[in-house]
Parts: C-alpha cells; sequence; structure tokens
C-alpha cells in the first residue's frame, strides 16, 4: 500500500516483512519503521480500498464498461471480472457494436428510419426527395408539357417551363405575342386565298368540260383555232425568210466572179 504525505514523502507498507518505509523527498533516503508504529486499517465497505477507501473495487461501479445502456454483471468467470448484457441491436463484449437496421447513415437528405423489425427499416423522406433510402429526387416534369417547344426543368418542389425565344411566355409557354400571332394570321389569310383560287381555277376548268362535252358548245374553239392559224403564219413567214436568205446568198455567189474579172 502507497501513501504521500503533505511533504510529498513516500509511505510504503511492506506487509511481507512488518515494516513501513517512508522514503525522504529532501535528502532523497528510505528509512525503515516497525510495523507497530504505523497500521493500515482495512475498509469498513468491502466494496472500497485505498488509503483513504475512496476506489471502488467493483468494475462495473468504477469502470462503467459496457455502452450503448448495456447493463454490466460482475462475473468470476471471466478475465475482465464482469460481463455485459446488450439491449437488442448491439453484441460485442462491451456492447460496442451496433448492428441495429437504422444507422445515422442509412436514410440520405434528412429522411427519417423507422425499424419495421429487428432486421428491416423504411426511410421518410424529406419533401422532394424519394427511394428506399431517399436517393433519389423526384422529377416534377413528369407529365408536364410545354408548349411551343418549351424546355421542362425540374426545380426544389417545384417546374419551370423555358420558353426557346421572347415569343412565348405564361406557365407552360402557351401565350404568344402579338407580333407572332399578327404573322400566324397573315400566313393563315394567304393560305386561305391560295385554297379559293385553287378550287376556283378547279371549277372553272370542270364548267368549260361541261359546256363542251355536256352542251356540246366548244367556248374556246374560236380562240384555239385563231391560236393555231398564227402558229402557222409564223412557221409560213419563217420558211419564206430562209428561202429568201438562200436566194441572196446564191447571187452574191455568182456576182463575185464577175466582179473579179471586171477589175482585171
Amino acid at each position: 500500500m502507497i501513501s504521500f504525505d503533505k511533504y510529498g514523502n513516500l509511505f510504503v507498507v511492506d506487509t511481507y516483512n512488518h515494516r513501513i518505509q517512508k522514503f525522504y523527498l529532501i535528502i532523497n533516503t528510505c528509512v525503515s519503521q516497525s510495523l507497530t508504529t504505523f497500521v493500515a486499517t482495512g475498509c469498513l465497505n468491502s466494496s472500497t480500498f485505498g488509503v483513504y477507501c475512496n476506489a471502488l473495487s467493483n468494475p462495473c461501479a468504477a469502470l462503467n464498461p459496457c455502452q450503448n445502456n448495456g447493463t454490466c454483471n460482475l462475473s468470476n468467470t471471466t478475465s475482465l471480472g464482469y460481463s455485459c448484457s446488450c439491449p437488442v441491436g448491439f453484441n460485442g463484449s462491451q456492447c460496442e457494436y451496433n448492428n441495429r437496421p437504422c444507422q445515422s447513415n442509412i436514410c440520405w437528405n434528412n429522411g427519417i428510419c423507422n425499424e419495421t423489425s429487428p432486421t428491416t427499416y423504411s426511410c421518410v423522406c424529406a419533401a422532394g426527395w424519394e427511394g428506399k433510402n431517399c436517393q433519389t429526387k423526384i422529377d416534377f416534369c413528369q407529365g408536364i408539357t410545354c408548349q411551343n417547344n418549351g424546355v421542362c426543368r425540374s426545380r426544389y418542389l417545384n417546374y419551370t417551363c423555358e420558353c426557346l425565344s421572347q415569343s412565348y411566355s405564361g406557365r407552360f409557354c402557351e401565350i404568344t405575342s402579338t407580333s407572332v400571332q399578327t404573322r400566324q394570321r397573315v400566313a393563315k389569310s394567304f393560305g386561305i386565298i391560295a385554297i379559293i383560287v385553287l378550287i376556283c381555277t378547279v371549277l372553272f376548268i370542270l364548267t368549260l368540260d361541261v359546256i363542251k362535252y355536256i352542251c356540246g358548245i366548244d367556248v374556246t374553239g374560236k380562240e384555239l383555232e385563231k391560236i393555231r392559224e398564227e402558229k402557222q403564219l409564223k412557221k409560213q413567214e419563217r420558211s419564206s425568210n430562209r428561202r429568201h436568205r438562200k436566194s441572196q446568198s446564191k447571187y452574191v455567189k455568182r456576182r463575185i466572179p464577175i466582179i473579179i474579172i471586171s477589175i482585171i
């Protein structure tokens, strides 16, 4: 047993040799005294020991070794002198291993883990997340159609349609600007006019066919005959002009030798 006094001197009780040895710190020497001058009495409480009986001999009370709310039991069959009874989900000599299905990082993105059995769990996900471990961000663009080629962008708990040009606006890019509406009306008007002209042309041709083949009246006959006559006259004029040019060329060829002879 070891003790110190207020000067730092060391007292050692040597029960085997029935003596007390005092080590003087100042003179650095050791003096032995008879055991009769000092008796180290035992502690009244058997669960404590030490000079002042303030040290606990119970390892469960002294060490509190069992973690995670485990229960410490004194045991003479273990080398530690105690054993731990662990709560459900924990094991190890000191209940230091956590085997519960709900761990600190099992549910992501601030999800809450609920144990459905000793081996299974379920996650209650925060707003905007889904999946077994709340690992997937919810796509709020599912089922949303942006008009006029707009692009849907998923946001936090919401979505937005990004319009590709300033000609469109609105929640779904459904609002068309005044300039675009004007151009659309003009284009539509031209289309209607073209259709009307096409219909009128078809009706005119059908009417002429009905008058000619059913009523026996050829409305365009005289005009066609006149056109044919004009074409025939043009052909005749072209042929006469060609003959005239040929005759002139022959006359010139005959005159050239005469002119040369006269010159000589």
